[in-house]
């Protein structure tokens, strides 16, 4: 497991009391939108580095953020960027 992996899981951890991590967090700590932290953690979930993850843990992390957030949360919309803006007339 690579160093990056490890923080990664252990923010996810430290989130899980409170149904998980926030997306401006996610964002602050790691730069990367809510689907892409779900898939980094997913992904350590079912790689061979899982096997050093306590079952409990594993569970809990897998139940929480292995699945992509959907598109509209308690934590609001992911914005995708300019997708939909009017070109403005002049």
């Amino acid at each position: 497991m690579t160093r990056e992996d490890q923080d990664l899981l252990d923010f996810a951890s430290q989130w899980l009391p409170y149904g998980g991590a926030r997306r401006e967090d996610i964002l602050v700590n790691f730069g990367m939108t809510p689907a892409q932290f779900n898939m980094r953690i997913h992904r350590i979930l079912t790689s061979v580095a899982a096997r050093y993850i306590a079952g409990p843990d594993r569970e809990n992390l897998k139940a929480t953020y292995s699945v992509p957030p959907k598109e509209c949360s308690r934590r609001g919309p992911v914005a995708a960027g300019p997708v939909g803006r009017s070109p403005v007339a002049g």
